[in-house]
């Protein structure tokens, strides 16, 4: 019997299950196609939705957070993202090398799928094909000299030259080939970006346009006869519970989810008549019985609202959900709350969400636009890579 090539599936910065999602979507056929997928993943917590489907799951090296080291941290670019989780600092990045060096060792990989993570994608250059994949966000064009400015209130700059020397003296350490550009590195041997184009934070930068996301997103929702708001929400971000004050003060239906909220916290919005699930509920059935969504713009739920025909109301947590609030709100299918914000503008925005009528066309505008495209091309570009990966170490041996 021939032996399967493994392929190593790695996900390093992050939160949300979208980062798992990638990856399995990209596993499953990968699988069908003779491969042995292996995932590395930063949160091992949500390895139950893969490894209930064989997949063999082990824990990514986690670097840690140095943003208590910078007062009121706010992130301008993806290099200083990074920067942030000690990428380019000798003594961190010399070890999380070192644990991905000995993790790739004992898997054997042919190739390696990356979804937003730069020290796997720095342990694999050169000696293993990567395939990099993501969102817009998360996947800054691999052609340019240096990661792009996204918001000019940034609080520590990058230093791309200070940086690629460090990097490539760690390299040159490890024997392994220097880095030409920082850019180029993330985006590895191809790179996917598996997002809308609507939602790619570079799209005026890209030379290619987004690809579309790899699972297929649901198509437009008939608009339920009752109104009623669907939440999304996080417990940690204190401006979550100001948003949840206002829709059990409106009256209104509502229903949904808050990450990591405890019950005595939900208990009096429950006796106030909001519904609330003890773990995330499916999205496509969550938005079906829903009029639109209250969320923080995460990548996953905002591609999910836009094939439905949703508007949303957005609490962005984050640069990367900042742009997303952004483009969505350009594209005239959201309001946004940018913090910090009073209980009476959560008020305002959530009667806004319910009553301007022109956020429910322009939503079911989009969707019909979406579904006009049928499915995006993310996923067969992951396959042929993945596939050039494995002919040319083929015709290597």
């Amino acid at each position: 019997m021939a032996v399967r090539p493994r392929v190593l599936l790695g996900w390093e910065f992050g939160a949300g299950f979208e980062h798992v999602n990638r990856l399995r979507e990209v596993a499953r056929p990968l699988r069908q196609d003779g491969w042995e997928p292996v995932f590395a993943l930063r949160e091992l917590a949500t390895g139950h939705r893969v490894r209930a489907e064989g997949f063999r799951v082990l824990q990514a090296p986690v670097p840690p957070s140095l943003v208590a080291g910078f007062p009121k941290f706010r992130c301008g670019s993806y290099g200083e993202i990074i920067a942030a989780y000690g990428f380019g600092d000798p003594d961190i990045t010399g070890t999380m090398l070192a644990a991905w060096d000995e993790l790739i060792a004992s898997v054997g990989p042919r190739a390696v799928v990356a979804d937003y993570s730069p020290y796997l994608s720095l342990a694999a250059y050169g000696r293993l094909p990567v395939v990099a994949i993501g969102d817009g966000f998360v996947s800054p064009p691999g052609a340019l000299a240096e990661f792009p400015l996204l918001h000019r209130n940034g609080t520590r700059p990058f230093d791309h030259g200070k940086i690629l020397r460090e990097i490539n003296r760690l390299q040159a350490m490890r024997g392994a080939p220097l880095v030409s550009t920082l850019p180029g590195l993330i985006g590895g041997a191809a790179q996917i970006v598996c997002t809308y184009p609507e939602l790619d934070a570079y799209r005026r930068r890209r030379a290619s346009p987004a690809t579309g996301p790899l699972a297929v997103r649901a198509p437009r929702l008939p608009r339920p006869a009752q109104e009623r708001i669907f939440f999304y929400l996080a417990a940690d971000f204190e401006p979550t519970w100001r948003v949840i004050q206002a829709i059990a003060a409106s009256g209104g239906s509502a229903f949904g989810f808050v990450r990591s909220a405890t019950k005595e916290r939900l208990a009096p919005f429950s006796r106030k008549g909001l519904v609330f699930y003890d773990e995330p509920l499916p999205i496509v059935d969550a938005l079906a019985s829903a009029s639109a969504i209250v969320h923080h713009g995460g990548i996953g739920t905002s591609e999910a609202a836009m094939a439905a025909g949703r508007p949303h109301l957005l609490v962005p947590r984050h640069l990367e959900q900042s742009l997303n609030a952004r483009s969505l709100m350009s594209l005239g299918v959201a309001l946004v709350l940018a913090t910090p914000f009073s209980k009476e503008a959560a008020a305002a925005a959530l009667m806004g969400l319910r009553q301007k009528i022109r956020l429910y066309d322009a939503a079911e505008r989009l969707s019909e636009q979406l579904a006009a495209r049928g499915r995006g091309r993310s996923l067969e570009l992951v396959m042929a890579a993945c596939r050039r990966a494995q002919g040319a170490r083929q015709a290597a041996e």
